[in-house]
């Protein structure tokens, strides 16, 4: 799911100093992202070897380590696009090859992929055919894009699907609308539960807050402040990561939960 960039909450905690963790936040945070990409390389089945060295270490703090993925993007471009490309215009993509019928997330994913490759560059017929895609998950009373065959909460479908039109420039068809259960972030938040299922529940509450960000008529700033407020609440101060009860080590639950 997109991260909502213009919605920020005030910050619960001051930076980690590099005296007291031996990196800057900045840093820690591009060492996460050369180690999330370093997990797509290793864990992609069908790439067979590489041209070069996977990685080189750096030599110094200031230096990162740097991944070559060009192969695997050849194959994302070259053979899984291809997989799950389906007849009838732009946009229309399965979950999964050998899927005989366009799915939300096989549309939406596949907008976000080819955006991050630099590869998504539609024709304004093609803007066209992806806007009809995404239309065909939207119903009309509500305006959320639900799947056909679910597999995640609507509101974590609904957040993601708009998302990804962002990337297309385009809008749905009919208007989001949110029923009053939602007009109070934090009354939302807490009830979801976040003993047992902050993984799953997370897609909702993530959900909701990435909605009101993607259609600006929904939200207010006191909504923002309440909906974030209740975030900060549930970090729990033993491990950092959201949840209610749990081990003082934090546990995989609160993992998937803080993540999204």
């Amino acid at each position: 799911m997109r991260i909502p960039m213009n919605a920020n909450p005030p910050a619960a905690t001051p930076p980690l100093s590099a005296s007291k963790t031996g990196c800057t936040r900045a840093a820690f945070l591009r060492r996460s992202a050369h180690g999330l990409g370093a997990l797509a390389l290793l864990s992609a089945g069908p790439l067979k070897s590489l041209a070069g060295p996977v990685a080189s270490l750096p030599t110094t703090p200031e230096q990162s380590p740097v991944f070559d993925l060009r192969e695997f993007i050849h194959w994302i471009t070259a053979e899984f696009e291809p997989s799950v490309r389906l007849p009838g215009g732009a946009g229309r993509y399965a979950r999964a090859p050998g899927e005989t019928a366009p799915e939300l997330y096989g549309v939406a994913d596949m907008a976000c992929i080819l955006h991050t490759l630099g590869e998504l560059r539609p024709s304004e017929q093609e803007r066209t055919e992806w806007a009809a895609a995404f239309q065909l998950f939207q119903n009309p009373d509500t305006g959320w894009l639900i799947e056909k065959s679910p597999t995640h909460a609507p509101l974590h479908n609904t957040a993601f699907a708009l998302a990804a039109m962002e990337l297309l420039d385009l809008a749905p068809q009919h208007p989001v609308r949110m029923g009053p259960e939602y007009a109070d972030g934090r009354g939302f938040l807490n009830t979801l539960n976040w003993r047992t299922a902050v993984y799953s529940e997370s897609h909702k509450g993530a959900g909701i807050g990435s909605i009101y960000v993607l259609v600006p008529s929904l939200g207010t700033a006191g909504w923002f402040a309440e909906y974030f407020a209740a975030c900060d609440s549930l970090f729990d101060p033993h491990n950092g990561l959201m949840g209610v009860d749990k081990p003082p080590g934090g546990d995989a639950d609160q993992i998937g939960g803080t993540f999204h």
